[in-house]
């Protein structure tokens, strides 16, 4: 384990809180500030690890009834979000395609 990091705010996508009790839900968040990465590869330890001492973007996973859950601290450390890799991908894909959207509106 490494040291305690900022996390700034604490944003837990809607999908997750009705698949989790709120303890176990604090003690994920408690153990990725205090440097316990979860359940992902020691190479996705190692990028987090330098991360922490190079203030960029830090990401551990945590299983939880099964389920796996993402908890991503942003490189400014001014927010923190809980989210499911399945609502992570559905939100970027939106992302990414309103941004495509925006730029051929732009043309």
């Amino acid at each position: 384990m490494g040291k305690k990091i900022e996390v700034g705010d604490v944003l837990v996508h809607s999908n997750v809180i009705p698949r989790m009790n709120c303890i176990d839900l604090a003690q994920m968040i408690e153990r990725h500030k205090n440097g316990d990465w979860g359940d992902i590869s020691q190479a996705e330890k190692s990028n987090n690890d330098a991360a922490v001492k190079n203030n960029g973007r830090i990401v551990s996973a945590f299983c939880y009834s099964g389920e796996l859950f993402m908890i991503i601290t942003e490189a400014d450390r001014r927010l923190t979000l809980v989210i499911s890799p399945d609502d992570y991908a559905r939100t970027y894909a939106s992302v990414l395609n309103l941004k495509r959207s925006q730029t051929k509106d732009l043309s």
